[in-house]
């Protein structure tokens, strides 16, 4: 690291892991200290998805599917694409997204109502993450999504039946009951989990129906409505003022928020206090 002559600039050659960090320049004379903001610097690099075997997986026709993509450490932060990937002969193609195959913000890929189509003749479906400042790429193991065989007729084929009930955070945690206009469902047949906020069934041909979550509690849960807002200007931000030497100057801050938000003052990135030749009030 050097810094060049008659001036604050500094210059990294070849920099390494070691001079990451957060920077700041101070200007000082006289009159005072000017300071810059902080300028953060990482080394841009691109890690590895854990390793592993492509994974086979199994849906029915007509069900949604969600595959999960957690994407890697990357500086800067990696783009996300997915692919479909020849498993015999490595080749790849992009996925073009559409209204029933959506990738969320996270790198996540949606499937609604899967096809058959979606098989892709056996090719996997690959989570890749790629840097272009470091011009490098990563891919996760791949998953090869099958179509389920048909169901048979037979109705003693236990099918697979969840059912979710979403109850966000409630205190105290109340007590959830699951009914069903099919009848009473065998324990040994259904299974609960997460509280009681899933419902896993083994279910038969005579389970379809309507099911319904209700909670029950001995204790009263009391509402209430809470507004909050960060800090606004309530007449403005405050203004350059242009003035000669000797004359006063009166710079208003009018501020207001939820809660009542704490006004300071800065100079040149030094906050002011213990400084008696300026006035401080609740506004100014």
């Amino acid at each position: 690291m050097v810094q060049l002559f008659d001036s604050g600039t500094i210059i990294f050659i070849r920099p390494e892991a070691k001079d990451e960090g957060i920077f700041q320049c101070n200007a000082i004379n006289e009159h005072g200290t000017s300071t810059t903001i902080n300028v953060n610097l990482r080394e841009a690099m691109l890690g590895a998805f854990p390793s592993g075997e492509d994974t086979v997986r199994q849906i029915a026709v007509g069900h949604s599917v969600k595959l999960p993509c957690i994407p890697p450490t990357s500086v800067p932060k990696a783009e996300i694409r997915w692919v479909l990937k020849d498993t015999k002969t490595g080749k790849i193609e992009a996925i073009n997204l559409n209204n029933r195959m959506t990738m969320d913000l996270e790198g996540n890929l949606y499937i609604t109502a899967f096809q058959q189509s979606d098989f892709q003749n056996g090719r996997s479906y690959v989570c890749m993450a790629i840097n272009n400042f470091v011009r490098q790429t990563t891919s996760a193991p791949g998953i090869v999504l099958q179509p389920a065989e048909s169901f048979s007729t037979d109705d003693t084929i236990p099918l697979s039946l969840l059912v979710e009930a979403t109850l966000g955070n409630l205190c105290p945690t109340p007590e959830i009951h699951w009914e069903s206009n099919t009848g009473t469902i065998p324990d040994s047949r259904r299974t609960m989990s997460q509280g009681g906020q899933e419902l896993r069934i083994t279910s038969q041909r005579e389970d379809c129906g309507q099911y319904i979550c209700f909670t029950t509690s001995q204790q009263i849960i009391e509402e209430k409505d809470f507004i909050y807002s960060k800090p606004y200007w309530t007449g403005g931000e405050p203004k350059d003022i242009e003035t000669s030497i000797g004359a006063s100057a009166t710079f208003y801050c009018n501020a207001s928020g939820d809660p009542q938000p704490e006004l300071e003052w800065y100079i040149n990135g030094v906050r002011l206090k213990g400084i008696h030749k300026l006035v401080k009030s609740s506004s100014k």
